[in-house]
């Protein structure tokens, strides 16, 4: 079945968007916690805090959104060309 490549793409990006989001707030409310899952979360590489300006915020849910954007683009584009194969 093929996928959509614009819908998947959106969803991607709509998603990482969301996830942003509840990252940005963690980190506002608890942001030693925050850290910690973060580092977790990146196979232990020391994540180092910055200060969480309303630039900082905005410019990486932007990121986000942007990344899962061109990783559901290649993710629907690689599926259909494997599936012609």
């Amino acid at each position: 079945m093929e996928l959509n490549v614009k819908a998947i793409s959106l969803a991607a990006g709509i998603t990482a968007g969301i996830v942003s989001v509840i990252c940005t707030a963690a980190f506002a409310l608890a942001p030693e916690q925050a850290v910690s899952v973060g580092s977790l979360l990146m196979h232990g590489v020391a994540v180092q805090a910055r200060p969480l300006t309303a630039v900082n915020a905005v410019a990486g849910i932007v990121l986000a959104v942007a990344f899962g954007i061109i990783v559901g683009a290649v993710f629907a584009g690689l599926n259909n060309k494997l599936l012609k194969k």
